[in-house]
């Protein structure tokens, strides 16, 4: 299945909260409810994935590559970078046109993060607050650990960057105006450029224990 095959997927099986906009990248994001967040955690840990990969399997404590590698730590600053590139854009009135979002992203992401900025840039919405990546691990590379082109990186991030409606001053309803955890799994691929970020899911609540039930460490 393709990766745009896999993505339209995982909107077809999460259902989504009625705030706004959905705030984050990916749409299983900002589920209403604990269920929702559930179903969003077994697309995360394969559902709508391809074929696994058995190098870096997910919270297995197993991983045959050393985190702190070169390839790895790479792969982890170019996921930081481009996680950071949406966060400054959310709060940004003008974040859309950021050319952080294209130097650290590609499509499907990097179109449903644009969507997304000009949704919120429609109904006035801008982000406030701060946010904590976490930890990440590269928890897999493909098609192999010596020359990989995909990765697979996982985070516990304590997002506490709301929406806000400019005008009024006032939070979005529902998640998007509140402080919460996301549990996400995002796939990194290796362009001319460097490693950019292709498509992420991810499980919000404002409880870490159940967005980032997916992820060990």
């Amino acid at each position: 299945m393709s990766s745009m095959a896999r993505l339209f997927a995982c909107v077809a099986r999460i259902t989504q909260s009625s705030t706004p906009r959905v705030r984050l990248r990916c749409p299983c994001m900002r589920t209403a409810t604990v269920l929702a967040g559930v179903l969003c955690a077994a697309i995360s840990l394969g559902a709508c994935s391809s074929t696994p990969s058995t190098a870096h399997p997910l919270g297995s404590g197993n991983s045959t590559t050393d985190p702190t590698t070169a390839v790895d730590m790479t792969i982890i600053t170019a996921w930081r970078a481009a996680e950071t590139a949406f966060y400054e854009s959310e709060a940004s009135p003008n974040g859309l046109s950021s050319p952080a979002l294209g130097a650290t992203m590609v499509d499907p992401e990097l179109r449903m993060v644009r969507a997304n900025l000009a949704g919120n840039q429609t109904e006035n919405f801008v982000g406030r607050g701060t946010w904590n990546l976490g930890s990440p691990l590269v928890v897999s590379l493909e098609p192999t650990e010596n020359q990989p082109t995909t990765a697979t990186v996982a985070s516990c991030i304590d997002d506490m960057q709301i929406l806000v409606n400019e005008n009024t001053g006032q939070p979005a309803s529902g998640l998007s105006g509140t402080p919460d955890w996301a549990g996400e799994t995002s796939t990194m691929v290796l362009t001319s450029s460097g490693w950019k970020l292709s498509q992420q899911s991810s499980v919000a609540n404002t409880k870490r224990s159940v967005a980032c039930a997916g992820i060990s460490f």
